[in-house]
């Protein structure tokens, strides 16, 4: 078994992010990202074909899986350019902004 000096449990915003925090702090630590839900290639909500929730058990398609509801969003949280997404020059910024 692989060692492990970290393990952050949900791969939704806010465990993406830490651990993304720890890497620019210089952490050396081993981050294992521990997440029930799909991939986004697996996630399907039925309610395309229902037109209704069907409270999918055992996890919602939708609020479970890499980047949480993040993945199904407008992109603000899993899509900027502070997390590899390919942006234009001119639209690169320092995020957040710091005083």
């Amino acid at each position: 078994m692989a060692k492990t000096d970290v393990v952050i449990v949900g791969a939704g915003p806010a465990g993406i992010f830490t651990a993304i925090e720890m890497l620019r702090r210089g952490s050396t630590k081993k981050i294992t990202i521990m997440e029930k839900g799909k991939s986004v290639e697996q996630r399907h909500c039925p309610k395309a074909e229902t037109n209704r929730c069907m409270n999918c058990k055992p996890n919602c398609a939708i609020t479970t899986g890499f980047s949480g509801a993040g993945a199904f969003s407008d992109g603000k949280l899993s899509l900027s350019c502070e997390v590899g997404a390919t942006c234009p020059i001119s639209s690169v910024r320092s995020w957040p902004r710091r005083p």
